[in-house]
This record gives C-alpha cells, sequence and structure tokens, in this order.
C-alpha cells in the first residue's frame, strides 16, 4: 500500500476553512473584514490544512512547494493591509461627523478601529450630524463597505442644499438600514463592518471611513450565522478526516516496508549470493567419492540406465576369468598334445597317415 497525502487537497479545504473562519469572526463582530484580516487568515488555515493532509513532504515535495507560493502570495497580499488595519477611521479635514447610540457615546470616525468600532444595538435609533469647512448646495454622495480592500458601495445619491444649510443632520434606525442592505445585497447587517462616504461637491469634498459594529443578538442570532457554524463544522470534520486517513496510510506504507522481505528472498528464507559451503561442492581428491545406488532404481535426478542389448547380457553374463594363477604344465610334449593315456578319437589327426 503507497502512502496517500493530500497536499492539494488540503490547500482546498483550507481555503474554504479559512473563508468561513473569517465570515463568522466579521458576523460575530470580532473582526472587520479588512486585507490583513481576509487574506492573512486564510493564508494561515490554508498551510495548516495542507500540513495536516501531507505529514510526509519528502513524497510530494513538488505540490507541496506549490501549495507553499500559493499562501505565500496570500500571505504578501495581507501584509498590504497593515496600514488599513492599524490606521483607524479617517475624515478630511474641515468636516465633521458625529454619532451617538445605546451603545457607545457620541463618536466620530477618527475615534473609531478596528478592534475599538462604533458599537449599535439592532434596535437604535442612531442620531447623526455632518459639517463642512463649506456650505455644500449641491453634489453626489455615496457609502458603502470596505471587504478585503476593496469599496463596495451600498447607496449612492445627489446633495440638495439650495438652502444653504450648514449642517446637515438625521436619524438613522438601524433595523431599517438592515433590511434596506439585505434586499440590496442579500447581506444581513449584523457584526463589524469597515464603512467608508463621501460627499463632492464644487465646494469641496469629504471623504470618512471608520468602523462600525452592529451586536447580532446571539451567536446563532440570524440564518447567517447558524449557516456559518454549520459550514465551519462540516469542513472541520472533513479534514480530520482525511487527515486521519493520510496518517493511516503512512504507517501501514511504513510497517509493509519493515515486513516485506527485499527482492530475491523468497518463503521468508534469504538465498544467499555467497560461494557455496566447501563441504558442499568439494572436488579435492581427498573426498570420498559418491557411492551409487545398488539397488538399480535410477535416483530423482538421474536419468534411467539404458537396457543392454542381448550380445551385451550374454556377454555380462560369462563368468570372471579367475585371478588365480595357474598351475605349472607339465613338461612332457608340446603344448598342444593331449595328455598322455588319453585315447585318440576318431577323425582327429594323429600326425600320421593311414
Amino acid at each position: 500500500m503507497k502512502p496517500q497525502p493530500k497536499p492539494v487537497t488540503g490547500a482546498i479545504f483550507g481555503f474554504l476553512f479559512g473563508l468561513v473562519i473569517v465570515l463568522l469572526l466579521w458576523q460575530l463582530g470580532i473582526l472587520p473584514p479588512d486585507r490583513l484580516v481576509v487574506f492573512g487568515i486564510v493564508a494561515i488555515v490554508m498551510m495548516v490544512s495542507t500540513f495536516a493532509l501531507t505529514q510526509r513532504v519528502s513524497l510530494v515535495r513538488k505540490r507541496f512547494v506549490v501549495v507553499v507560493v500559493f499562501a505565500s502570495l496570500l500571505g504578501g497580499v495581507a501584509l498590504t493591509g497593515i496600514p488599513e488595519f492599524v490606521g483607524g477611521g479617517s475624515i478630511s479635514d474641515g468636516c465633521t461627523i458625529e454619532a451617538s447610540s445605546s451603545l457607545s457615546d457620541t463618536t466620530g470616525p477618527a475615534g473609531t478601529s478596528a478592534t475599538s468600532p462604533f458599537k449599535a444595538a439592532l434596535s437604535d435609533d442612531v442620531p447623526w450630524t455632518m459639517t463642512t469647512a463649506a456650505v455644500v448646495t449641491t453634489g453626489t454622495n455615496a457609502a458603502g463597505l470596505k471587504v478585503a480592500g476593496f469599496e463596495i458601495p451600498t447607496y449612492t445619491g445627489t446633495v440638495d442644499n439650495t438652502a444653504g444649510v450648514e449642517q446637515i443632520s438625521g436619524t438613522a434606525n438601524v433595523q431599517a438600514v438592515q433590511d434596506q442592505l439585505k434586499d440590496d445585497s442579500g447581506i444581513s447587517l449584523t457584526g463589524v463592518y469597515h464603512v467608508y462616504g463621501y460627499v463632492h461637491a464644487a465646494e469641496g469634498d469629504c471623504d470618512v471611513n471608520g468602523y462600525v459594529l452592529v451586536a447580532p443578538a446571539s451567536a446563532f442570532g440570524n440564518p447567517i450565522l447558524i449557516g456559518l457554524w454549520v459550514l465551519a463544522v462540516i469542513l472541520f470534520i472533513v479534514i480530520l478526516v482525511l487527515a486521519i486517513g493520510v496518517r493511516r496510510s503512512i504507517h501501514t506504507s511504513e510497517r509493509l516496508a519493515a515486513t516485506t522481505p527485499p527482492a530475491g528472498v523468497a518463503g521468508g528464507e534469504a538465498t544467499s549470493t555467497s560461494a557455496p559451503a566447501v563441504g558442499e561442492t568439494t572436488t579435492s581428491a581427498d573426498a570420498p567419492a559418491e557411492t551409487p545406488p545398488t539397488n538399480g532404481t535410477p535416483q530423482p535426478d538421474e536419468a534411467p540406465l539404458a537396457r543392454p542389448a542381448p550380445e551385451q547380457e550374454a556377454t555380462a553374463a560369462a563368468p570372471i576369468e579367475s585371478t588365480q594363477p595357474e598351475a605349472p604344465m607339465e613338461a612332457s610334449g608340446t603344448p598342444d598334445d593331449p595328455e598322455a593315456g588319453q585315447p585318440k578319437r576318431d577323425g582327429e589327426d594323429t600326425g600320421h597317415q593311414i
């Protein structure tokens, strides 16, 4: 079994999990969706998830490096959002805006920051006033949200101050603004927001940005929060299960590699490639020759002996000539003469003519 690290899968699920965490922090009123928060948290969570689904970098080094490069790019973008995050709210010189709520005293945009926003409850009516250095008679105005460093307009209009009023004031109902924003963009107005606005006129411009917190009723106060919690739990479980699977595959592979014999080993017995033992293959003249079997049965590794021809059988059946010394011949006559005293048979040549 091969190990199965999944760095790319970890990066994808980490990216999604990071986005859900950012949305939860946003909607719960903990951190605004500034560029540092969005890209920084996504990059960190993506790297953690990638490590969890890799565990052995040496097995998938190339894919892991690609993920690290991508996460590093996101981290670099996050660093460009540091001035926005630490700078706090601001307003152009010559312009003033002040507001108050049941949760905050009278505050201007410059007195807010990402960690200390202007707070309001959903049931609040927020009174506000705005003044400019020069009386604005006609012009355009707009307001919106800043998300990950990008401006998302939610309102645009025109200024009609033909009467020359030096101060503009009003009251904002938080619930009504929430409903209007939800109808326009589908976003429920709870959590901490980085807001911006401007007034552009011939008499001068007024630019403003600050942080506003609309506190949710609870951690599960609206359908968006409930959905985000469900997504966060699902993604966490998926990443955890995949990480356990990767760990098991790596451990199983290492265990099999430790118990599997190397190439050339069969049945658990090693085959030696060294020279055979001298006692088994010796050809020395001092070693006794192996005695062949005497029962006539061919051995498994020997070919059966060929049956001899009849003539060979007869020859083989002849008695073996005795090796004992012959008796000395008698000193009478020639060796070819018959022994003395033996009668001559008819027809035998006696050496005499009849």
